[in-house]
């Protein structure tokens, strides 16, 4: 299964303390289950931000250890970004534009982005700092979309949430046992 093959990858890399490495094979997931999700949009771009945009609570949420986030706009430049009248863009169009295409058509993240280990969001010195634990947020919304219950991770896998741990091959497809999980681990 090859979402799954990317998913483990990207994890594997995760591990190494590899962020900008992760996101390769998290890029081809996040875009191989947005096709599916989304077989009636054509774009890939439009396909991929759909698919953060509609999953962002849960990336953040995972992303930022507990905390749910619905929207999120920064100040960032980049050249294939429109930025709106309050100078900001959302962050799908960070993610889709300077971190998958910057990866896979230019080899490398913009200078003016990085991902960092701590779970904060800054500016400094003109760079945009993130937090890696997002490509974990994503990696999450990727299993549990509903098109990929059928996918696997060849052996086992499993990530922590407040202490507790879940078998990723338990919840693929399975958005409704995540969501209870989370609930079940959000208080304290």
């Amino acid at each position: 299964m090859g979402i799954g093959k990317r998913v483990k990858e990207a994890i594997e890399k995760m591990q190494t303390a590899d962020p900008e490495a992760a996101w390769i094979p998290t890029s081809i997931a996040l875009d191989a289950t947005a096709k599916k999700e989304y077989p009636n949009v054509k774009k890939v771009g439009e396909r991929y931000k759909k698919f953060i945009h509609e999953n962002f609570r849960l990336i953040s949420r995972l992303a930022f250890g507990g905390v749910t986030i619905g929207r999120m706009h920064l100040g960032y430049q980049h050249p294939d970004i429109k930025i709106d009248d309050k100078g900001t863009c959302s962050i799908e169009e960070i993610l889709y534009h300077a971190v998958r295409c910057g990866l896979l058509h230019e080899g490398n993240l913009p200078k003016n982005l990085r991902f960092v280990r701590r779970n904060i969001i800054q500016r400094k010195e003109g760079v945009l700092i993130l937090p890696s634990s997002m490509i974990y947020g994503i990696i999450i919304a990727v299993i549990v979309a509903p098109s990929n219950a059928g996918e696997t991770i060849k052996g086992t896998l499993s990530c922590k949430y407040r202490g507790k741990v879940i078998d990723l091959n338990s919840i693929w497809g399975k958005k409704d046992k995540l969501d209870d999980f989370l609930f079940k681990n959000s208080s304290k």
